[in-house]
């Protein structure tokens, strides 16, 4: 406790006959929000020869005439607790601090700038600890502009990415940690013919194969002589991509498979993807039919849908090759089912097409058969624009994501975040970096 109190009973409210007999403790949490402000005595030097005053420099976090404590609640506050920075302000004020909305600003994006290769080595640390993560999207602004916040994880890490854009390019630039980089190698050719790039074009491309990477202007260069020109903006794109996709698989950091809720622009970057059982039964859900015949139906396979996927999640605990070849039996067979609901046979058929995505885990039973994390993640971030409408800059959004990741990844770590910004504000580095200790929860992992 930080505080002792000795409470004693008035004789007055006690029988006669009442004997002491011994003391009971009750732990009462309470909560203080006061100043504590301190004087520093600074000693001053002047140089004659130089002209110059010398003065004995703060201790780190200090700086700004406010200590290390306002700035981590302020950071803490505007993306843990979710508070806009006039309610932070407010808060201070009423507690006796002299300080402005902008201030509060300033420590955020200061914090945010000089946190962006904890960041970054959150997510290096976060994508070598499995083969699978997690990767969703959501909507985001700034200044007034649409944005696309991509969050990636997994148990040990949450990782947020605002991008200008929502293509495949885009995403691969994010995953790769890095410049994008470009390969002309077995596996774009693969991928080129996966896309239906006609082979004269893939053919073209095997002559000018001579560097492990290409810079996308170099690689440009030779899309240029392949298609003698040509303003074919689809192709040139698909070519781009392919050569990204076959650099990126190359990365340290290459997820191996992939969880998504199928988006387009997740597809091909890495060797598998696997689809969520969650979002592919909301497709279902969403049919909504008139006549009670097909609400029947629809009801009925529904109820089939959902004791398939239970046969999944008891697969994963007790996983066998003659029971992975029974289940994809089972998927072909539910999954070609005809029941006379045309909009409800369509979507079983769109299902059926999936199967490989849908069955990954009879291949590697150690993935999740649905992309909740990734959902959960991204509404943190739907919360986040909630509150905050839209980041004023760039500098901004860094500091929204960079936030966003320490906050998500010490709540996974469990790691109490005001203490964790407290010793990275005042530099004194006494607690393990969150990218140590998700390298040390990996290694405790695979010895278990």
């Amino acid at each position: 406790p930080d505080n002792t109190v000795q409470l004693e009973m008035n004789q007055d409210d006690l029988p006669p006959d009442a004997v002491k007999d011994g003391v009971k403790e009750t732990l009462i949490q309470d909560i203080q929000i006061t100043t504590n402000n301190t004087l520093f005595v600074r000693q001053m030097y002047y140089s004659n020869a130089e002209n110059k005053y010398y003065l004995t420099p703060l201790p780190t976090g200090y700086e700004g005439e406010y200590g290390p404590s306002i700035k981590s609640w302020s950071n803490v506050l505007y993306s843990a607790n979710e508070m806009t920075t006039e309610n932070i302000t407010q808060l201070f004020n009423s507690a006796g601090v002299l300080v402005s909305k902008a201030t509060v600003l300033k420590f955020i994006l200061e914090f945010g700038k000089s946190m962006q290769d904890e960041k970054s080595a959150i997510a290096k640390a976060g994508l070598q600890s499995t083969s699978y993560q997690h990767l969703d999207d959501t909507s985001g602004r700034e200044s007034g502009k649409n944005r696309h916040v991509n969050v990636l994880g997994n148990q040990f890490f949450s990782a947020y990415f605002t991008l200008a854009y929502k293509d495949r390019l885009s995403i691969i630039k994010m995953l790769s940690l890095d410049d994008l980089k470009f390969s002309i190698n077995s596996t774009a050719f693969t991928i080129m013919e996966m896309m239906c790039i006609p082979p004269s074009i893939i053919d073209a491309i095997k002559i000018h194969a001579t560097l492990k990477f290409y810079t996308q202007s170099s690689l440009e260069g030779i899309i240029n002589i392949v298609t003698n020109g040509k303003k074919q903006k689809k192709l040139r794109k698909l070519l781009l991509e392919a050569c990204a996709i076959a650099a990126y698989r190359q990365s340290p950091y290459a997820i191996k498979q992939l969880i998504v809720d199928d988006a387009p622009q997740f597809k091909l970057i890495t060797q598998d993807i696997g689809v969520c059982w969650v979002h592919e039964g909301r497709h279902y859900k969403k049919l909504n039919p008139l006549f009670k015949k097909h609400q029947k139906a629809t009801q009925n396979f529904i109820e089939k849908f959902w004791q398939y996927y239970r046969k999944l999640v008891a697969y994963k605990e007790e996983p066998t090759s003659e029971l992975a070849i029974q289940l994809r039996a089972e998927f072909e067979i539910l999954f070609s089912t005809k029941t006379g609901y045309e909009k409800l046979d369509k979507q079983i058929q769109t299902t059926s097409k999936k199967i490989e995505s849908l069955l990954l885990v009879l291949r590697y039973p150690f993935i999740p058969l649905h992309n909740n994390p990734a959902e959960n993640m991204a509404r943190r971030q739907a919360r986040t624009r909630d509150i905050h409408l839209h980041t004023m800059s760039t500098d901004g959004t860094t500091a929204k994501d960079v936030l966003a990741t320490i906050v998500g990844t010490s709540k996974k770590l469990s790691i109490n975040v005001f203490t964790y910004i407290f010793d990275r504000i005042t530099q004194k580095f006494e607690m393990t970096s969150l990218s140590e200790l998700i390298t040390l929860k990996t290694a405790q992992l695979n010895s278990s």
